[in-house]
């Protein structure tokens, strides 16, 4: 299989562990094709250094320089793409434009990983009636921000279940917000903007790839062309892992191959 890894961290996410150089070296020695960096920009909390994100205003910029640098010293042997992923992208549109303005990029992902004024769903507690009500509100902001024109590829759609599923021991139901998601998938078609299998949820609780199979086949159904694949590492080991999981799933859903970005265009990569 040929391995392009879309959703990247370093040590300039607030939670990665590795240089972008050590990431590359990696990718390099496993036989991975691309990696795109992708490093945290949580948007709402820009300008502020006194949470657990850090200074992203000076380490976002600090991650475009580092990819461009290892673009150019592994030039030959992987090919390396600069991005970001940035999370609740409407809540501050001044500061979001001003940090992209600062270096361009290849590839910018999309995320919601908290509710206005909450924290991330990694940290809520979660009981069989709040989970409908953060739900019902999270597929809502989604399709606000699937209806956004700056990004590429929408990260991780079932992000919160993840952390649901490993509280409550079982699954949510999906089903009452299918028309939201369909209306997302439906934005990302008309606006020609990718889903991304995100492999990341291989290494939680739920132990498979988000959105799963059955969402990325109804995204197939409604028009979806584009797809990105993401381990969402952190670290060397997770870098391209369980791949292979997201290539069963798109081409069961009937995809004959998924796509990297240069410069936000997308190069289609054969399944």
């Amino acid at each position: 299989m040929i391995i392009c890894d879309s959703h990247v961290h370093s040590k300039y996410s607030f939670d990665g562990e590795c240089s972008v150089r050590e990431l590359c070296k990696s990718a390099e020695e496993k036989g991975i094709t691309s990696v795109t960096i992708t490093d945290h920009c949580e948007v709402e909390c820009l300008h502020t250094d006194k949470t657990e994100y850090g200074d992203m205003m000076k380490n976002i910029p600090l991650s475009f320089e580092a990819s461009k640098q290892a673009s150019q010293e592994f030039k030959g042997k992987i090919k390396v793409y600069t991005g970001v992923e940035m999370g609740q992208p409407l809540s501050n549109p001044a500061l979001r434009d001003e940090i992209l303005g600062k270096s361009h990029t290849d590839f910018i992902l999309a995320s919601l990983h908290s509710l206005e004024g909450m924290e991330d769903f990694y940290y809520l507690k979660y009981t069989p009636e709040n989970i409908k009500d953060y739900l019902e509100k999270y597929f809502s902001q989604l399709m606000d921000i699937s209806c956004w024109d700056g990004f590429d590829s929408l990260a991780h759609l079932t992000y919160p279940v993840r952390y649901m599923y490993a509280q409550m021991g079982e699954m949510p139901d999906l089903t009452p917000y299918s028309e939201k998601i369909d209306e997302i998938f439906l934005n990302l078609i008309k606006n020609k903007k990718a889903l991304e299998i995100n492999v990341g949820g291989c290494r939680s609780a739920v132990k498979a790839p988000q959105p799963d199979f059955e969402l990325v086949n109804r995204y197939k159904a409604l028009g979806g062309k584009y797809l990105t694949f993401g381990s969402d590492a952190h670290k060397v080991d997770a870098l391209g892992a369980y791949m292979e999981k997201a290539r069963e799933i798109a081409l069961k859903a009937g995809f004959d191959c998924y796509y990297v970005y240069k410069n936000h265009e997308p190069i289609p990569v054969k399944l």
